[in-house]
C-alpha cells in the first residue's frame, strides 16, 4: 500500500483498473489462505486493501463516464467483494448495489439475438 496509496496516483484514475485488481487480489487471498500464519499479515492488508478499492469503484461507477463493459467490470468486483468479504461494514451494500448493476447492464448489453451489444467477439466473452 505504500506504493499504492488510496486514492493517489495513476493506480486509482480508472474505476475498471481498480476493479481489475480487486479480483485479482481476491484470487490472491483465496489462493494463500492455507499458506499458514507467515502470510497473516499479508492477508490483513490484502484485505483492507480490497475494501478501500470497494469503497473507490462504489463512489466511481462509470454509470455517465463508460455505462458498458466498464460499469459491468467494476459492478462484479463490487458485488464479488460484497458476497466475499461479508465482515466489511458496507458488504451488503456492495453486494446488492453491485448486483442491481450486473442485471440491468446484462438486459442492456444483450440483444435480443443474444450477442453482446458492441457486436465484438471480445466484448461479447468479456460480458460472459
Amino acid at each position: 500500500q505504500k506504493n499504492n496509496p488510496y486514492p493517489f496516483g495513476i493506480n486509482w484514475a480508472s474505476a475498471l483498473e481498480v476493479a481489475f485488481r480487486s479480483l485479482s487480489w481476491i484470487w490472491v487471498d483465496h489462493l494463500i489462505e492455507t499458506v499458514g500464519p507467515s502470510a497473516d499479515r499479508f492477508r490483513v492488508e490484502l484485505r483492507q486493501a480490497i475494501g478501500e478499492n470497494a469503497v473507490y469503484i462504489e463512489r466511481y461507477l462509470s454509470t455517465y463516464f463508460a455505462p458498458n463493459t466498464h460499469l459491468l467490470g467494476e459492478a462484479l468486483a463490487l458485488f464479488s467483494i460484497g458476497v466475499l468479504y461479508p465482515h466489511f461494514e458496507l458488504a451488503s451494500r456492495w453486494r446488492d448495489r453491485g448486483w442491481k448493476v450486473v442485471l440491468e447492464q446484462s438486459v442492456r448489453q444483450v440483444r435480443p439475438d443474444g450477442f453482446h451489444f458492441e457486436q465484438s467477439i471480445y466484448y461479447h466473452v468479456y460480458a460472459l
